[in-house]
């Protein structure tokens, strides 16, 4: 299972489509937004076929911009580490995306909502995402990526050089 997390505009997006193109499928969480119920909307899939699963964004984002988002971080540390445990079990790797500001501003040009939260907040959000991927190095393999100057196909290579899934479903994702 991968996983693919960022900043928005790093390409995340981008990289999520391709990989579906190229037979990986989504992971489904529960979508209720219910605050009380955050934690278990994670603990209650079943991640049991993951295998050549792609997940864009989960609960590692809202560990990084919670507080920004919802005015506070929906999930404790112990929550965070319980699930990056939990996701572990099942052999997830995380794709941790990243960007310069200005690279970031000039991809988001037309965006009136992420435009000023990226000039604003840029910082705030890039050192958040660097504290929760440490923490989460400590229990998946995570895989950092500058997109500055990197292409998706560039991005697909080291992944197929980094993600090994079991034999039986080895296979090179190109675009």
């Amino acid at each position: 299972m991968i996983i693919i997390e960022g900043i928005v505009g790093t390409g995340k997006t981008e990289l999520y489509n391709a990989l579906k193109a190229n037979g990986m499928h989504d992971i489904q969480y529960n979508r209720d937004q219910n605050e009380t119920e955050f934690y278990k909307k994670y603990t209650s899939i079943d991640l049991s076929s993951t295998d050549n699963a792609v997940k864009s964004q989960s609960f590692i984002s809202e560990m990084a911009k919670g507080e920004i988002v919802h005015g506070q971080c929906r999930l404790t540390m112990e929550q965070y580490e319980n699930l990056l445990r939990y996701h572990s079990t099942f052999g997830a790797f995380v794709v941790y995306l990243k960007a310069d500001k200005e690279t970031l501003l000039t991809r988001r040009l037309r965006d009136t909502q992420n435009y000023p939260l990226i000039g604003m907040k840029y910082e705030f959000i890039n050192d958040q995402y660097d504290m929760v991927m440490d923490v989460a190095s400590r229990h998946l393999r995570v895989m950092e990526i500058d997109t500055t100057k990197t292409s998706t196909q560039e991005i697909i290579d080291q992944i197929n050089k980094f993600y090994h899934p079991t034999q039986k479903d080895r296979h090179m994702w190109t675009l």
